[in-house]
């Protein structure tokens, strides 16, 4: 202890304490003092019945640093500024006092024990920088504990904490703190303090009025009833409650939701954004003075939950209890633009998820001014009457964020005239949908990128295009409804574009496309009739056979529908015929179980990724039969071709290899005549029939019966069987392949588990192929087993088999020793050896361990060694005591057989024996390994 001193420096100093000393005080204390440093020095406590280890009691201008400080079971405080058992009557208490640079550690404390804080602070003018403190029962920084039956003396905050880790919670329960750069994991902090720069893993709590938050990482926060704070600038990883007034959310990035329970809270200028929850913003009723403005909202389909689920513009200009301004909403297309409403309100109503916002002539240019906003001039008119969105006018513009123009009317009179809508002003417009009977929807001068024009009408909504465009993206396309329509159904997705025959050449921006209603073409017959999209599909369906009607496809082309890869027909009518003329496209699935077709002139080639096409037995070809002979498993090649007109199935630039699982008659055709990748032949292929084809890969033939005339090889047959009848003089090279087991794994340690593994080759290949039979593994002639002397049996998958977490016995380290696998053979292929391969076998070192015993003269007395490898079955182990050798009663040396790792020896312990302590020694001898020792204790006592 160090008391009334001043002008003092310790300096690496090491003290440990597992003692109640300095019970009341502190095992190192300084009390009354000045201008005493503790540095670079080591304290340790254990288990000294609560005693707190530095102590700093009445003390000013002190200082510890780049020292440690450590504690583990009973102990109390680590390091505490205390006013506790101080005699003199100081009125400040402890002040200017600074820890720095310490690491600071409670450890393995009592579980549910509150006596120890890795550090606990009472005075003013403290500072907390650059230390490491954590603590096991989360008690990192606290205030000092008030006895309320003991008067504190001296004063208590303006604490300032810099660069700290603080690894548990942190509470100091008085004000005018200041926190910079720290990382925290829990912490709660009181009024008047600044916070900025720091980071806070798990949650903050304010509990105090006047604070201030700028610049940090924090997890979430909660706001108690009778704090408040401006909380700027900060990232928040999840929810924030407001419990208490007068609080305000400035410019801050939160992933979370924000719960308002209380009046006189702000929210400006925020990016909030969450996914999952209902509201982004709930705010409980009957609260007043809430404003919420200038936020951008992502993700949630009802952004701010209200009182009242109504709010008219009138209210907002007099004062709601919720002002709601300027505020961006990202919904993920649930903002919507409405024409009228069922109650005949007059003017633009605005839907943000399920709540509607009430918008007249007189304030729409102004409410929701970043979403949604309506320039007027003479030619606007919001007009009850005609139920127009925009009347006329070259110079209107509707701009901002908005996803959806939904019109809506219960009395189904709806006659919407939409003006000069572009993708200028509305980016991110891509669906315009109502609920009406089959009336009018007029665009007039607009260009949009839509994905959705639709209708919750079963019978359809006459749209009507002038001068306008509608561009689609990349999705699915389906055209026709069915005979009694007069549109046509143009499908995205799931949704449903409904077009008169008049605008349809519109929608495809070209000027030359027209749907015919009488036959149901896509196209009516024309030299230079295209359609130009990004659409990847059309799909021909009906859902009976009075839906199912001929089409015809007319110079459909890879230029004007470079994503189209798709062409589905689903009719059920095999007497209906689909025809396609002048068609050049890079299809990779064509046609249906149940269709016929006519195809004339056209080619269709099939690009990687592809699946494969779909031609099936009904399939026509201007009288020529088209066959798929592969299942849906094997690839995309065509087979069985029969070419006598212009009409061709390509597969030029095959990406996968070609596996062919059942037999096929494989002819070349004028434009493909070659094969790129490998193709492979395996069982259930027989039969197979291949002529006229360039092969300019590896053909590999894991079966028999496979013929070919007539090809050209560039590259190589590879088979494991000689039933090929292979008629052509052009192949470069042919052999068969040699079949050969081999053992994967030979290098081992002794002790240690392994997987043994075997596979069956095709040359330096495996023959994957191979899932049948069984494989045994022999060492040094002798077959493995398992623990109970059965036979390992491992089995063959993918040409692989293994038996697992094998244990490697110590006698596998003699020298020549070698390992070799037998394939018991199965129906895919005969019995097969490996040749004996020697293996590398690396003795594991050794370590013994002897037992310490405490025993009687006279008394019979086991000795235990053990060592750490429990495969060790030779060499011999002797015991020594004080050095001399155990010898039995004959006087010869004692030798322990080693058992499994194991060895034991009964000894007697002479009557001559003294009491005390005698060293044991076991000494290890083999001619497999080096001499290995070890020693323990042998305590003879009183009998």
């Amino acid at each position: 202890m160090t008391e009334n001193a001043h002008d003092v420096t310790f300096d690496n100093i090491t003290a440990y304490c597992n003692s109640g000393f300095g019970f009341g005080i502190g095992s190192t204390s300084i009390r009354n003092s000045y201008n005493v440093t503790i540095k670079n020095s080591y304290f340790k406590t254990f288990n000294n019945s609560g005693v707190s280890t530095v102590v700093f009691a009445s003390s000013h201008d002190c200082i510890l640093e780049n020292s440690t400080v450590l504690g583990y079971g009973t102990v109390g405080n680590l390091v505490y500024t205390t006013t506790y058992n101080v005699e003199t009557d100081n009125p400040y208490g402890n002040y200017n006092i600074t820890i720095r640079g310490n690491r600071i550690i409670a450890q393995d404390l009592d579980k549910g024990s509150s006596i120890c804080y890795s550090i606990s602070l009472y005075g003013t003018a403290l500072t907390l920088e650059s230390n490491y403190v954590e603590n096991g029962n989360n008690h990192t920084v606290m205030s000092q504990w008030i006895d309320p039956n003991y008067e504190v003396s001296g004063v208590a905050g303006y604490v300032y904490l810099y660069n700290n880790t603080m690894n548990g919670d942190v509470g100091l329960n008085f004000n005018e703190n200041i926190y910079i750069n720290n990382t925290f994991y829990n912490l709660a902090i009181c009024g008047n303090s600044l916070f900025e720069n720091n980071t806070i893993n798990n949650y903050l709590r304010i509990t105090k009025k006047n604070n201030t938050l700028k610049n940090n990482i924090i997890n979430e926060i909660t706001i108690d009833q009778n704090a408040e704070s401006l909380i700027e600038n900060n990232t928040v990883y999840q929810d924030i409650i407001v419990n208490g007034e007068n609080n305000t959310l400035l410019k801050n990035n939160i992933n979370g939701i924000i719960s308002i329970n209380a009046k006189n809270v702000t929210l400006d200028s925020n990016n909030i954004t969450n996914y999952t929850n209902q509201y982004l913003v709930n705010i409980t009723s009957n609260l007043k003075n809430i404003t919420v403005n200038n936020n951008k909202f992502v993700g949630s389909s009802r952004n701010v939950s209200e009182t009242d689920a109504t709010i008219r513009a009138s209210e907002i200009i007099s004062g709601t209890p919720t002002l709601l301004e300027n505020n961006v909403y990202v919904v993920e297309e649930n903002t919507y633009a409405v024409i009228e409403d069922e109650y005949g309100e007059i003017g633009l109503r605005v839907i943000d998820g399920q709540r509607y916002h009430y918008i007249t002539e007189d304030n729409y240019d102004i409410y929701f001014q970043d979403v949604v906003s309506i320039t007027p001039n003479q030619d606007v008119a919001v007009n009850q009457l005609n139920t127009t969105l925009v009347q006329k006018g070259d110079y209107v513009n509707i701009i901002g964020d908005i996803a959806e123009f939904y019109v809506y009317d219960s009395k189904q009179s709806v006659n919407a005239v939409f003006f000069n809508l572009s993708e200028t002003q509305l980016p991110n417009l891509r669906k315009i949908s109502g609920i009406s009977s089959p009336e009018n929807i007029t665009f007039v001068n607009c260009y949009l990128p839509l994905t959705d024009l639709k209708t919750y009408n079963e019978k359809g909504l006459r749209a009507t295009l002038i001068n306008s465009t509608f561009n689609s993206t990349p999705d699915i396309s389906v055209i026709t409804k069915d005979e009694n329509s007069f549109i046509k159904e143009v499908r995205n997705g799931s949704t449903y574009h409904y077009i008169t025959d008049d605008n349809f050449n519109m929608y495809f921006y070209n000027q030359s496309d027209v749907i015919n209603i009488l036959n149901s073409s896509i196209v009516k017959i024309g030299d230079f009739v295209n359609i130009k999209s990004n659409i990847n599909e059309i799909n021909y369906y009906g859902s009976a056979a009075k839906n199912v009607r001929q089409v015809t496809f007319f110079n459909l082309t890879i230029t004007e529908l470079p994503y189209l890869t798709k062409i589905s027909l689903a009719g059920s009518i095999k007497s209906a015929a689909d025809t396609f003329i002048n068609c050049y496209l890079p299809l990779t699935e064509l046609g249906s179980e149940k269709t016929y077709m006519n195809i004339t002139n056209s080619t269709f080639k099939s690009t990687p990724p592809s699946k494969y096409l779909i031609l099936t037995e009904n399939l026509i070809v201007t009288d020529n039969l088209i066959k798929n002979a592969f299942d849906e498993n094997t690839g995309y090649l065509l087979s069985t071709i029969n070419n006598n007109d212009a009409v061709y199935i390509m597969n030029y630039s095959q990406s996968t290899d070609i596996i062919i699982n059942k037999a096929i008659n494989l002819t070349g055709l004028p434009y493909l005549n070659d094969i790129n990748t490998t193709i492979t032949f395996v069982e259930g292929s027989e039969g197979s029939n291949i002529s006229d084809i360039l092969f300019n890969n590896k053909v590999i033939l894991n079966t028999s019966g496979i013929t070919f005339d007539n090809n050209t090889f560039n590259e190589e047959i590879i088979t494991n069987d000689n039933q090929v009848t292979i008629n052509d003089n052009n192949i470069i090279n042919y052999h068969k392949v040699e079949t050969s087991l081999k053992v994967d794994s030979t290098e081992f340690i002794t002790g240690d588990a392994y997987n043994i593994s075997a596979s069956i080759y095709l040359d330096d290949i495996i023959n994957t192929n191979i899932n049948k039979g069984k494989v045994i593994f022999k060492v040094n002639g002798k077959t493995l087993k398992d623990t109970n002397g059965k036979v390992i049996y491992a089995k063959v998958v993918g040409g692989v088999a293994t038996i697992e977490n094998y244990i490697v016995p110590a006698d596998w380290t003699k020298n020549g020793t070698t390992i070799e696998a037998v394939y018991t053979g199965s129906t895919q292929y005969d019995k097969l050896t490996s040749e004996k391969t020697e293996i590398t076998v690396t003795p594991k070192e050794l370590t013994l361990t002897t037992e310490n015993v405490t025993t009687t003269s006279g008394n019979t007395t086991t000795l235990t060694a053990t060592f750490n490898d429990n495969t060790i079955n030779t060499g011999k182990v002797i015991f020594k005591v004080n050095g001399k050798t155990l010898k039995d009663t004959n006087g010869k040396v004692i030798y322990a057989k080693v058992v499994n790792g194991q060895v034991t020896v009964n000894y007697t312990i002479p009557e001559s024996m003294k009491v005390g302590n005698y060293t044991i020694t076991a000494v290890y001898t083999s001619p497999n390994s080096e001499k290995v020792t070890s020693e323990a204790t042998m305590t003879v006592v009183k009998a």
